[in-house]
């Protein structure tokens, strides 16, 4: 396996260490950051109670600005994995982004076996592959029958507690609306991106896609983190 797919069974592994309706988020850190809480309004069940399945919340990336047919990644990987006769079908779907999943852990336990089997089954070895595991899965609905999943959501771009802003590098983020919030126009040291409710956006991930956003993370907020840091752990010593 690539190791963006071994990953799945790492997951799987850690996902064990967890309770049923306890939620669990699966991320790309490397290019994300945290606005708010994610997990602040979410359902939550009685970790006590009968109920034996749970929620899956996937994550799509923008529509106007491409779909699985409009991307040579993802129709690479899906075709490589399932052939032209499931791209053909899936073209014109939203692309839902493998990088960024949350669930409870009854529900995603399930799911990431299913990605382990995706990758097992179809033999594919492709760096980025997963994304097509994933797209296919939900797509197919394959995991519709699976009795530990009680509901799939996929939140489009901007909708969701996390907000996927790879596929909108075509453009300056700004020129596709009020998605970001600058609150410093001249110095550019404090911003929010915003979801399409004008709500900030809990998780905000590929935002290293968009170079106004870069240089606000790298020169400011890392910055401010490596500070803050650095501060409790002089408390922590005193």
């Amino acid at each position: 396996r690539t190791i963006a797919t071994t990953r799945y069974e790492l997951y799987w592994l850690w996902s064990l260490h967890y309770q049923p309706h306890q939620w669990i988020m699966l991320l790309d850190a490397r290019d994300s950051y945290f606005q708010l809480n994610p997990f602040e309004k979410l359902p939550r069940h009685n970790q006590d109670g009968p109920k034996t399945s749970g929620i899956l919340h996937f994550f799509g990336e923008n529509a106007d600005a491409t779909r699985i047919g409009k991307s040579p990644k993802n129709r690479k990987w899906l075709t490589n994995a399932y052939g032209d006769t499931v791209v053909a079908a899936l073209e014109n779907k939203p692309t839902i982004c493998s990088g960024s999943t949350m669930g409870e852990q009854v529900a995603l336990e399930t799911y990431l076996r299913a990605m382990v089997s995706e990758s097992d089954d179809t033999g594919t070895k492709l760096m980025g592959a997963d994304q097509g595991f994933h797209n296919y899965l939900y797509y197919s609905n394959k995991l519709a029958n699976a009795h530990t999943i009680d509901s799939i959501t996929v939140f489009d771009q901007g909708r969701g507690a996390i907000n996927n802003l790879g596929a909108m590098r075509t453009a300056p983020l700004e020129s596709w609306g009020h998605v970001v919030e600058i609150h410093d126009k001249i110095l550019n040291t404090s911003m929010t991106v915003l979801n399409w409710d004008q709500t900030p956006s809990p998780v905000v991930h590929q935002f290293d896609r968009h170079k106004l956003l870069s240089i606000f993370v790298y020169k400011l907020k890392t910055v401010q983190f490596k500070e803050e840091y650095f501060k409790n752990e002089e408390q922590q010593e005193q």
